[in-house]
């Protein structure tokens, strides 16, 4: 969390966005959610639209390459909440159509990292996801890690991460670009296609359109993202 208000009390102002900066990519790198927050759009606490201003300060946190942007005083106690939220979803969502968007630059690995196999197989995704102009992301997890090594690495599609556990979806909800569903395990490769067509026609997907599907092979197991499909919606009917 980037709680400029109390970054602001503790470090000179000229030093806040540097730290905001150094904390976002400290958090992509490491696949953990950031939330950057305080004053976004804070004149909007009394008046109906914000300032530029503050258009710029949520559109540069996007940039930057952030999870999430947190309204507090706008919602809380101020006098135009619905509006003040809509009005952060066109600032964001339009920031994101932009290609030199963070939103969709991955985090990057160091050079001294160890890759594992669930790594090269999110990385793979996100270049198919830009190659195919694939739809969405079906990724298969018990425990979250596959989706937030996909949402850390920024595909150019929706992410749907489908697991058996409502506490790790919850979890899930705070990641860039996923969509958590709550469903039972998969226990074969039949099931593990049918099932993302069932979950890609219920979020949008269209026949004919292409999925990315990431699962780990013996299902059910933690720990174990070593597979990757490419199917189309409709497919299997």
């Amino acid at each position: 969390m980037v709680a400029r208000g109390d970054l602001g009390v503790e470090c000179a102002p000229e030093d806040v966005p540097l730290i905001q900066r150094r904390i976002i990519r400290d958090c992509r790198a490491a696949g953990k959610p950031v939330i950057v927050a305080t004053h976004m759009l804070e004149s909007m606490v009394e008046s109906i639209a914000p300032t530029r201003a503050e258009a710029s300060d949520v559109s540069s946190a996007v940039y930057q390459g952030a999870d999430a942007v947190m309204l507090s005083a706008e919602t809380a106690v101020g006098r135009h909440p619905p509006t003040a939220v809509a009005i952060m979803d066109r600032i964001i969502a339009a920031t994101e159509k932009d290609d030199e968007s963070g939103s969709y630059k991955s985090a990057g690995h160091g050079d001294d990292e160890a890759y594992t196999t669930a790594d090269a197989i999110t990385l793979s995704a996100r270049r198919i996801a830009e190659v195919l102009d694939c739809s969405l992301a079906v990724a298969y997890t018990k425990t979250g890690s596959t989706a937030r090594r996909l949402s850390r690495d920024r595909p150019h599609c929706r992410v749907i991460a489908a697991t058996p556990d409502e506490k790790v979806a919850r979890q899930l909800a705070l990641y860039w670009g996923v969509q958590p569903v709550v469903t039972e395990d998969i226990s074969h490769f039949h099931e593990m296609v049918e099932k993302a067509d069932t979950l890609a026609k219920a979020h949008g997907g269209r026949d004919g359109e292409r999925i990315i599907i990431i699962a780990g092979y013996p299902f059910g197991r933690r720990g174990r993202t070593n597979t990757l499909k490419i199917s189309r919606i409709g497919a299997i009917d």
